[in-house]
């Protein structure tokens, strides 16, 4: 998404793509094959941040691909890494806190997966708004809460379901939404960025898609979301929904049960 001239707003799968064409392995945040900049951005970008870095993969590609920027990192728990590229760097940084950052800095804003993290998102893209160069670019990807099915609408009393509401509503109380994929567009508008483009592709769970590329982002998903599972729901079931710890076990193990019925083709937006 863009300034008018300002900085410029895309929700995008790709995030720095320019066809948006969806690509799993843009997933992998360390594969710079998969980075591309849009074709109305500068291919020779100076200042790029990089929110919620968390393991980092993501900018290292970007500052690997593009010698030409200078990537930062800012994560609340920066990650200890490895090897870094020279044109990159981390820092420690709430970013739920006033932004220290010069009004008209960046070229690039990515943001990802920071769905639970941000109490208010609208100040969030104003902040961003103010330290984005005229025509410059913040690109967003996050994953809906809800899930969905091809077979069947997954109805109010269905495991999915209750596991859904069950955490945006443990979302609310805790002051921090994690239906930010549907409420994105609005607040980046409301923020001033213009061109702002809402790309939604489904992202199956399993490998019950068609095709075999399909299967693999199944299978990777599904993986990936078992895995997760309780690192997303402990703390908001415990906190803010006061459910015991033996309470949450038992609706995680239901959860992934429903996950792995591959005959109902379960799928979430991304």
């Amino acid at each position: 998404m863009s300034r008018p001239s300002s900085p410029v707003a895309l929700i995008d799968p790709d995030s720095v793509s320019g066809d948006v064409q969806p690509d799993w392995d843009y997933a992998d945040k360390g594969n710079p094959k998969a980075i591309r900049l849009r074709s109305d951005i500068s291919p020779h970008p100076q200042k790029v941040l990089d929110i919620g870095t968390g393991s980092g993969h993501w900018a290292i590609g970007f500052a690997e691909k593009y010698s030409s920027a200078e990537v930062i990192g800012v994560d609340i728990c920066p990650p200890e890494l490895e090897r870094m590229p020279a044109n990159m760097r981390v820092v420690m940084d709430n970013i739920n806190e006033m932004w220290t950052y010069k009004p008209e800095t960046f070229d690039l804003i990515h943001v990802r997966d920071l769905s639970g993290s941000i109490y208010d998102w609208q100040e969030f893209y104003k902040c961003a708004y103010r330290c984005l160069k005229p025509g410059s670019w913040i690109n967003q990807v996050e994953v809906s809460t809800t899930f969905k099915s091809l077979v069947n609408p997954i109805t109010s009393d269905h495991v999915l379901s209750q596991w859904s509401s069950a955490l945006i509503e443990a979302g609310e109380r805790a002051g921090k939404t994690v239906k930010i994929a549907e409420l994105a567009r609005q607040y980046i508008e409301n923020a001033g960025f213009s061109k702002v483009e809402d790309i939604v592709f489904p992202v199956p769970v399993g490998a019950w898609a068609a095709g075999e590329r399909q299967k693999e982002i199944g299978r990777l998903n599904l993986a990936q979301l078992t895995k997760d599972l309780e690192g997303l729901a402990l703390r908001p079931l415990t906190k803010a929904m006061k459910c015991c710890y033996t309470e949450v076990q038992e609706i995680i193990q239901q959860v992934e049960v429903a996950l792995k019925q591959s005959n109902k083709c379960i799928y979430s937006e991304m």
